[in-house]
């Protein structure tokens, strides 16, 4: 049985940047079956809670930080492939303190998911702390307590208070089945 303690992750109102290129029709073997090429740009203070925006027509497509080859597979990007300033905003740990994204944050993080505000589909009520409250399960998935069961139901019920949350019934994604109690993600 393997167990993973629960923390929560604070939004720090910022963004990392990156130059991205991808070309979605390519089969690549890199873990987005597409090709895909990041460098990084740099980190803004962006302490509004509203989508990101793209920002590409800041940088032309001549700048030379932007990436001309898949990082995956090594294909050429083409001029007619996609360009993009890929944004993640960044938050801070609360047991160490570190700075993640949600793409890199380990199994056990959680956090308010504020842009699905007023999603609490099929629930009974809009839990009392207003969070939509999302763990990063041991398989990467990105589990959406306050959200709808994959089964159909209304969702799960969650009580206490994060990241010390315990929420039932239990947990089932393709790889992980478990249970989060008292903020341990416990496999069964």
């Amino acid at each position: 049985m393997s167990i993973v303690h629960c923390f929560w992750l604070e939004d720090t109102a910022k963004l990392r940047r990156a130059f991205r290129r991808y070309a979605g029709d390519n089969k690549c073997p890199g873990k987005y079956g597409y090709c895909n090429g990041h460098a990084p740009l740099d980190e803004i203070d962006w302490p509004v809670k509203t989508m990101i925006e793209s920002f590409t027509s800041e940088f032309p497509h001549t700048d030379p930080r932007w990436p001309t080859k898949c990082d995956d597979c090594g294909y050429t990007f083409l001029e007619t492939d996609n360009w993009q300033i890929w944004t993640s905003r960044l938050y801070r740990r609360n047991d160490t303190g570190e700075i993640t994204t949600l793409e890199d944050c380990p199994p056990g993080a959680m956090w308010d998911a504020w842009w699905m505000e007023g999603h609490h589909r099929g629930r009974q009520a809009v839990p009392t702390d207003k969070l939509y409250l999302v763990v990063k399960l041991p398989d990467g998935v990105h589990w959406t307590v306050d959200g709808p069961s994959t089964g159909g139901g209304p969702g799960w019920v969650r009580t206490g208070t994060v990241p010390k949350i315990t929420a039932r019934p239990s947990i089932l994604t393709e790889k992980y089945h478990g249970f989060l109690t008292d903020g341990l993600l416990i496999a069964c």
